[in-house]
């Protein structure tokens, strides 16, 4: 589990499912994620770093990551996964194995899911999308690929979620699933990149 934050992880997950799908390398495009990260770091008020990094965002947030990580210390007894959401939609699924497997990474996954919350419009969220996203994750396609290391990846794809899991020794430590597009009035990628890359406003 690393420090990103959800939307990336889709953009990530978008690009190297489907090019494990197509039988090449699975490398998510680094166009891509540079991109997200340019706009993450305008959306948190951040001056993002010569390179760009997210260190910088999380950095320049710390006391707000602080106080969101406080008010969700940790995990239900007995959880195992997680619905984020944002606004008025579902951000991400995010399932273990065991309860300690998730409270092991608690403390980075709120940060990264408060990281997404940064610059989003508050709003109601209706209940039933959470059906709706699991539903729709079911009636996903499963492929599966060789890890790269131990285990094996397995893929999902719907038309309106993407996502994969690690299968190992007859269980599956995580699965994340996300919404396809989960930020449809973000610009086109050469749109964002001319107007983030320069600093400018959105």
């Amino acid at each position: 589990m690393d420090h990103s934050y959800a939307r990336l992880r889709r953009v990530q997950a978008e690009s190297s499912v489907m090019a494990a799908r197509s039988g090449r390398t699975r490398r998510a495009d680094q166009g891509e994620v540079w991109m997200d990260v340019a706009l993450k770091h305008q959306e948190m008020g951040v001056q993002a770093s010569r390179a760009g990094a997210m260190r910088d965002a999380y950095d320049a947030r710390r006391d707000d990551l602080a106080r969101l990580t406080k008010a969700f210390s940790r995990p239900a007894p007995g959880q195992t996964g997680v619905v984020a959401i944002v606004g008025d939609a579902v951000l991400a699924l995010d399932v273990f194995d065991k309860p300690e497997t998730l409270t092991s990474v608690w403390p980075r996954l709120v940060a990264a899911y408060a990281v997404d919350g940064f610059g989003a419009t508050a709003a109601c969220f209706d209940p039933h999308k959470v059906g709706a996203f699991l539903a729709a994750a079911r009636g996903g396609d499963l492929q599966t690929h060789p890890a790269v290391g131990l285990g094996t990846d397995v893929t999902v794809v719907a038309p309106n979620i993407i996502g994969g899991a690690l299968a190992w020794e007859g269980g599956v430590p995580h699965l994340a699933l996300f919404p396809r597009g989960h930020n449809p009035e973000a610009r086109p990628p050469s749109q964002r990149a001319r107007s983030y890359f320069r600093g400018d406003a959105a």
